[in-house]
């Protein structure tokens, strides 16, 4: 069964609830900076599970092939977005005089804005404290269209400020645990940095851009600092045939850049092992790509820190994968915790990495359909 995309209209709803105060808040002192700053500031713990349907069109709802409730494709995202409050000097500083150690020891989740910012403005990390060994994750009861095919969760929830910018994402899960990522937040885990690149075409405050600032980045972040957001250029005809085509490279309709993903290899850190390529310092074989841009014109500069605003990308056109093993093999971020679709590439055809075998070649990707489940 083939789904004419035509056959359907981009749905996307607002709904705006509070998250937090509107009005100005007197400085309050935390005594605990590992807490939740406050209660009122939190973004919210009840998000509807379906927007107004005065406006909706109609969807197709089918039975996916495992046991899993009916599913509803949609042509778009079904965007929400919620008001937050966000001014960050209507609040005193909690992490002042707290030392990274006492930070880490009793290490929570950031929960609102206002918390993520004061720790983005120590160093700090505000998601998953979680030291990846940059294996393909993978949801053991992820939603499936047919055999190969997975869903791709359409849900998209935004928190956003009074300018109406967009600076909170609560990433989705099947289980009903989800959790909310800030912008201008420190991310490490696999689940908080895909997530935090699909919502906001952007990187974590913790990268650097430039991949030769790997100690001016260990410098100022220490063991959380990231690099990386270069063009990625994939396969050509005469060149790196053995790398499969992400979506939109094959037909030049959607460009990528990369980002490392700073994962462990084996008991070595990411920043001291001796990678396959035979560097001491390097950077390893983990990487996040997403399409960013709809033509190849944007500039970068290895020298700065600071990279080009990134051509505004619909998320209808944002697509997130990760290779593990230096572009031979992907999988895509099918937006909700632990969201990955099929491995794909070379190595998966059963070739040798970096080796290409023309008669054997790359496996293709089977594109994911988007749905609300």
């Amino acid at each position: 069964m083939k789904i004419d995309k035509k056959l359907f209209i981009l749905l996307s709803t607002f709904f705006i609830v509070s998250c937090g105060p509107t009005t100005k808040e007197p400085s309050t002192e935390i005594s605990n900076p590992s807490s939740e700053i406050t209660p009122s500031i939190s973004e919210p713990s009840v998000i509807p599970t379906e927007p107004s349907t005065s406006l909706e069109e109609p969807t197709v709802s089918i039975e996916p092939s495992i046991s899993e409730p009916s599913i509803s494709i949609k042509e778009g995202y079904v965007v929400y977005e919620s008001t937050c409050y966000t001014n960050v000097e209507d609040y005193v500083d909690p992490y002042t005089n707290v030392s990274k150690t006492e930070f880490y020891e009793n290490y929570t989740i950031s929960s609102s804005y206002i918390d993520s910012y004061y720790r983005s403005k120590h160093g700090l990390l505000s998601g998953e404290y979680i030291d990846d060994d940059g294996s393909n994750r993978h949801h053991e009861n992820a939603p499936k269209y047919d055999e190969k095919t997975y869903y791709k969760n359409a849900n998209a929830r935004f928190g956003v400020n009074e300018k109406g910018e967009r600076i909170s994402y609560t990433i989705n899960t099947i289980d009903g645990t989800a959790h909310t990522i800030y912008k201008g937040g420190m991310y490490i885990s696999m689940n908080d940095v895909c997530a935090y690149v699909f919502a906001f075409n952007d990187l974590p405050a913790n990268y650097y851009s430039g991949v030769n600032l790997k100690n001016d980045a260990y410098n100022e972040f220490g063991e959380i600092a990231r690099l990386n957001f270069n063009k990625y250029t994939g396969p050509s005809a005469n060149k790196y045939q053995y790398e499969p085509y992400l979506n939109g490279q094959d037909d030049k309709t959607l460009f990528y850049r990369e980002l490392d993903f700073g994962a462990t290899c084996g008991d070595d850190h990411y920043y001291s092992y001796k990678n396959k390529y035979g560097s001491s310092n390097g950077r390893g074989p983990f990487r996040i790509l997403i399409s960013n841009s709809y033509d190849n014109s944007y500039t970068y500069s290895k020298s700065s820190k600071d990279y080009s605003t990134p051509n505004p990308t619909d998320l209808d056109d944002r697509y997130v994968y990760y290779t593990y093993n230096h572009y031979n093999d992907f999988v895509e971020y099918l937006n909700y915790y632990d969201g990955f679709g099929d491995m794909f590439g070379n190595v998966t055809a059963g070739n040798e990495e970096n080796e290409y075998n023309s008669s054997n070649p790359p496996v293709q990707r089977t594109d994911s359909i988007l749905a609300i489940f």
